[in-house]
């Protein structure tokens, strides 16, 4: 799971692959879990 959120706070949450607060940063989150489903 990734998180998408308007405010980041420090750590990230259990079950969680990646949380950001940025655009850029989260595309880069999903295209490393694109790469790791092959």
């Amino acid at each position: 799971m990734i998180g998408y959120v308007g405010s980041l706070q420090a750590g990230t949450p259990a079950g969680f692959f990646g949380i950001t607060n940025r655009p850029d940063e989260l595309v880069h989150l999903l295209l490393d879990v694109a790469e790791r489903q092959r």
